[in-house]
C-alpha cells in the first residue's frame, strides 16, 4: 500500500510541479515525506494530498480529501477550491451543499481558475445554490471560455 502511495504521489509531483511549484520535495518523493510538509501547513502538498486520496488507484478516502483540499482551499489554491466546491455540488464525502459549492467556486472563479468559472456558471444558470441568473451564467461561461476553457466554448 505505501509502495502504491508512494508511486501515485510520485507521479503528481511530475504532472504537477508546474501548476503547484512541486514545493512538496526536495528530493526523493515519497508520501511520507509530503504528509509531513501538509501536516507543516505546506498548501502544495494538502492540494496534493487531496488528489492522492482522491485517485482510484487506492481506497478512496473521501473523509481525506476534504481534509486536505479544505486546508488548501483556506491558504488560496485555487484548484483546491475548484475541487472542494465539486465534491459539495456533487456531495462525495460530505452533504450535498450547493451554497457552500458556490461559495468555493467564487473564490477559485475570482482569482481565474477557468474550470471554476464554468462550475460557477453552471450554478447560475441552474440557480444551484445562487440565484438563477443568465446573465451572471452567461458572464462566467464567456471568462472560462476566453480564458481557454475547451467546455465552456460549446
Amino acid at each position: 500500500m505505501k509502495k502504491k502511495l508512494q508511486h501515485i504521489c510520485f507521479v503528481l509531483f511530475v504532472t504537477s510541479t508546474s501548476a503547484y511549484g512541486g514545493s512538496c520535495w526536495d528530493a526523493k518523493p515519497d508520501f511520507d515525506s509530503c504528509k509531513l510538509k501538509a501536516e507543516q501547513g505546506d498548501p502544495d502538498a494538502q492540494m496534493l494530498l487531496g488528489l492522492v486520496f482522491k485517485t482510484e488507484r487506492i481506497p478512496q478516502d473521501y473523509q481525506e480529501d476534504i481534509k486536505w483540499y479544505k486546508k488548501a482551499a483556506e491558504q488560496g489554491v485555487t484548484q483546491a477550491q475548484n475541487n472542494l466546491g465539486w465534491m459539495y455540488e456533487h456531495g462525495q464525502g460530505v452533504q450535498l451543499n450547493f451554497e457552500e459549492a458556490a461559495k468555493w467556486y467564487k473564490k477559485s472563479a475570482d482569482q481565474g481558475n477557468t474550470s471554476a468559472q464554468y462550475n460557477l456558471g453552471t450554478m447560475y444558470d441552474k440557480g444551484q445554490g445562487v440565484p438563477q441568473n443568465y446573465v451572471i451564467a452567461y458572464m462566467f461561461y464567456n471568462l472560462a471560455a476566453l480564458s481557454g476553457n475547451e467546455q465552456a466554448k460549446t
